[in-house]
């Protein structure tokens, strides 16, 4: 079984368990962080670098961290989200699945990244996450839950 460091981080709670060689991740957070429904990217962060926290540590170079992502719609407060290979729509980088993740201690982190509805000239809705004065940096851009 995988030793996995969970934690309380910014109001978004991880708790991990084990289901055969794979891991389940669920993810929920408190109505104190958002009283509302929120759609965007759910992802769960594992590092096992202590230096700084997970969601630093994601990058398009060898050394970085590992990503599991998913698509939620109106997520609401205290709803819990299960990640878990299968998941629809789970995606990862650089492992596909987590699964995949090697055997060892890691810090775990959810970076909810909220999404804002645009109705569109052509009658199309479409749901995307909008620049908020951080250049669209997921990792620190303000609204996003961590």
């Amino acid at each position: 079984m995988r030793k996995v460091l969970m934690g309380l981080v910014a109001g978004v709670c991880v708790g991990v368990s084990a289901i055969g060689v794979a891991q389940t991740v669920s993810v929920r957070f408190p109505a104190t962080a958002s009283g509302k429904a929120l759609d965007g990217r759910l992802m769960v962060l594992l590092s096992n670098d202590p230096s700084e926290e997970p969601r630093m540590q994601i990058n398009d170079t060898m050394l970085s961290q590992q990503v599991f992502g998913v698509t939620v719609d109106g997520m609401r407060p205290g709803q819990r989200v299960v990640v878990r290979d299968g998941t629809d729509g789970l995606a990862g980088y650089p492992r596909a699945t987590l699964k995949d993740v090697p055997e060892g201690d890691y810090t775990v982190q959810a970076v909810l990244n909220v999404y804002e509805t645009f109705h569109r000239g052509d009658g199309s809705v479409v749901k995307l996450s909008a620049d908020r004065g951080e250049g669209k940096q997921w990792s620190v851009a303000p609204g996003n839950l961590y």
